[in-house]
């Protein structure tokens, strides 16, 4: 059977329509199997194809933890997965289904962490919580509380984030999931920053989250102690990848113009 080819019409790649409707919508069914199946991915940037061909699948409980070194394509592929960049070649699915055919759907089912913490300086600790919670339609105030008592930041509920250190801006924005709805979380570099004992907490809320029959994509270039979690680990340095470089096939772009004509001299 031929492959269905992605769909990339709006709403769905509108980006700002994407981030404020990744967590609304009611909870799926912990009882309801999903599953995240990944065929014949290959995604290329600035003429770098950072992996080809890649293929994988994560069940209802399972975590995927995606290791590499820098420059690997961790990033690239969670951003991907949440319908950022468009892949040069394969298919995402969702439940059977490609993931901008039933774009309404994936959303609901998403909740994304990236390398920033997504919160506002001048905000205090729970004012950006709140804001973030009340913004897609999930409990606010008291759920924002126990999210921070999780992770361990509720004495800084009042205190502007741009006081925080690196961690404690990182436990904020993990605290997020607290209570989310998504049935699927992608995690880019979560224990970033974090010291040994926020990496426990991070690790026991996504524990929490796949023992509920969840789904976990975590990036990590570090070793990680995840506990007894159903695990599988994917290598992208073991992945069919590789990386070429080329000239720029725009004959007009400035920049590369500039380059080579410096170059020509040296």
């Amino acid at each position: 059977m031929k492959s269905k080819e992605l769909s990339y019409n709006n709403p769905f790649f509108n980006f700002t329509s994407l981030i404020r409707r990744i967590w609304t919508a009611e909870a799926v069914s912990e009882s309801t199997e999903s599953m995240l199946e990944v065929q014949k991915l290959s995604v290329v940037r600035d003429e770098r194809c950072l992996f080809k061909n890649l293929s994988f699948s994560v069940p209802n409980g399972q975590l995927l933890y995606v290791r590499g070194r820098n420059g690997a394509g961790k990033t690239t592929l969670i951003r991907t997965l949440c319908g950022f960049i468009r892949p040069g070649a394969g298919e995402i699915r969702w439940n059977g289904s490609a993931i901008g055919q039933d774009a309404t759907e994936f959303r609901r089912s998403l909740a994304y962490i990236g390398h920033e913490n997504g919160i506002k300086g001048d905000l205090t600790v729970l004012e950006n919580l709140v804001f973030y919670r009340t913004l897609h339609n999930v409990s606010a105030r008291t759920d924002a509380l126990d999210g921070l008592e999780q992770l361990g930041v509720a004495r800084l509920a009042h205190i502007p984030c741009r006081f925080l250190s690196a961690g404690q801006k990182r436990r904020v924005a993990l605290s997020r999931l607290h209570g989310a709805r998504a049935k699927l979380w992608l995690l880019d570099e979560p224990f970033a920053a974090l010291d040994a004992s926020g990496q426990r907490t991070a690790a026991d809320l996504l524990a929490g989250h796949l023992a509920k029959g969840g789904i976990g994509v975590v990036t990590s270039h570090q070793d990680a102690d995840w506990g007894p979690v159903n695990l599988q680990e994917l290598h992208l340095e073991d992945s069919q990848r590789w990386v070429r470089f080329s000239r720029c096939s725009n004959a007009t772009c400035c920049w590369c113009t500039e380059i080579r004509r410096i170059l020509r001299r040296l």
